[in-house]
């Protein structure tokens, strides 16, 4: 009887336990570590917390955990920290949150970095709120990446297109959408050719892109 196969796939496997136990132990100790810093104060470590909640990355998910690390986050004016919690109020989509999200992502913009310029300009060119509203603001905002060839993201041509309507400009947003409905990608995809086959007809109708939503059956 030959045991010497057995014997070595048995400690083969006996070894991967053992690493697999010592990564998860060593994973624990880091998150444990990452909890004590962000319950000291740590900014970081609060973002940190506050996305492996909101992800669930090696722990249940749970909104109102990341929600409450995130404020304490950006309380303390770390701009990623403004940013994720924007994002979280942008999902709620009503004008309140909404607002919220924007004067986050504002204060991003304003020290400096572009995180949430994306965003920012989807919020202000999509929202449906006349308060939120500003095409004008948005173009700015995401225009010279994508003119200069910074950012080759399709989406955010349709995020530019949008921008254009809000701000009067059809015949720019016109073309900005023909752009994303002419991606190689959009084409395989009818369910997202026919949404933006719908805004392209919008804009050349004059309208923008809440007025398209309302409008469309």
């Amino acid at each position: 009887m030959n045991v010497v196969a057995p014997t070595r796939q048995l400690a083969r496997t006996l070894a991967w336990l053992a690493i697999a136990l010592l990564t998860a132990c060593a994973q624990t100790d880091q998150w444990a570590d990452i909890e004590r810093q962000a319950r000291a104060g740590d900014a970081q470590a609060q973002l940190d917390l506050g996305l492996r909640y909101r992800y669930g990355n090696g722990i249940a998910q749970d909104l109102a955990q990341a929600r409450q690390w995130l404020e304490l986050s950006a309380a303390q004016q770390l701009p990623a920290g403004q940013y994720h919690l924007g994002e979280l109020h942008a999902r709620q989509r009503d004008p309140a949150a909404l607002a919220k999200a924007r004067a986050l992502f504002e204060a991003v913009h304003a020290s400096g970095s572009s995180m949430a310029d994306d965003a920012l300009a989807e919020l202000l060119a999509t929202s449906a709120s006349s308060t939120l509203e500003d095409g004008a603001y948005a173009v700015r905002l995401i225009e010279p990446a994508l003119r200069d060839g910074h950012s080759t993201d399709i989406e955010m041509f349709e995020v530019l297109a949008a921008a254009y309507a809000r701000a009067g400009r059809f015949a720019e947003a016109i073309g900005a959408e023909r752009h994303a409905v002419t991606d190689d990608d959009c084409r395989c995809k009818k369910k997202l050719l026919r949404a933006r086959e719908a805004r392209l007809a919008a804009y050349q109708r004059g309208e923008t892109w809440s007025e398209a939503l309302v409008s469309q059956p």
